[in-house]
């Protein structure tokens, strides 16, 4: 879906834009930010169109593909805010790889030990795509021992907006 905004008249300034949708006279096509079926905005019956959820709390909801992954989605009044997944099947390299072929370099990839852990050797990889225009980001994170006895790949699909928030956490 391509959005577009066309010009009030008015010298007041525009409201704020949904999910999606940019504040710009050209069109912008924002619709290639997905994780698994699901981006931003989205409402509970697309959601649902995805793939079954189980509600956990208002406005939460987690998602299971036994064998695949689990997830999060928190959804506020506006849409889709944020999907959290921890994939079971999925290499780090080959979610890297399909997110490459779509949104093209990332903004950012770094490597290092786990913070505060410096006796167990853990390493983190964490990457990061981003686009300011729509608002969105997707951060893939890799945790893995230095043994190899443990090793974990999650995904965030969230707003570029909240991203400081989202590294941090």
């Amino acid at each position: 879906m391509v959005w577009t905004l066309a010009s009030a008249g008015s010298d007041a300034p525009p409201p704020p834009a949904p999910i999606g949708m940019v504040l710009r006279s050209d069109k912008i096509d924002c619709t290639k930010w997905t994780l698994d079926g699901y981006r931003l905005g989205m409402s509970q019956n697309e959601i649902l169109a995805v793939r079954s959820a189980t509600i956990q709390v208002e406005g939460q909801a987690q998602v299971v593909e036994p064998g695949k992954f689990s997830g999060v989605l928190v959804v506020e009044p506006i849409g889709l805010a944020k999907w959290e997944v921890v994939y079971t099947a999925k290499t780090a390299d080959a979610l890297r790889a399909e997110l490459h072929d779509r949104f093209g370099d990332p903004f950012s990839d770094g490597d290092g030990p786990m913070p505060g852990d410096d006796k167990t050797g853990q390493r983190r990889r964490t990457t990061v795509w981003r686009d300011g225009i729509c608002d969105v980001a997707v951060v893939v994170t890799e945790t893995a021992s230095a043994d190899g006895s443990a090793h974990s790949v999650q995904a965030i699909l969230a707003r570029a907006s909240s991203l400081s928030k989202l590294l941090h956490q």
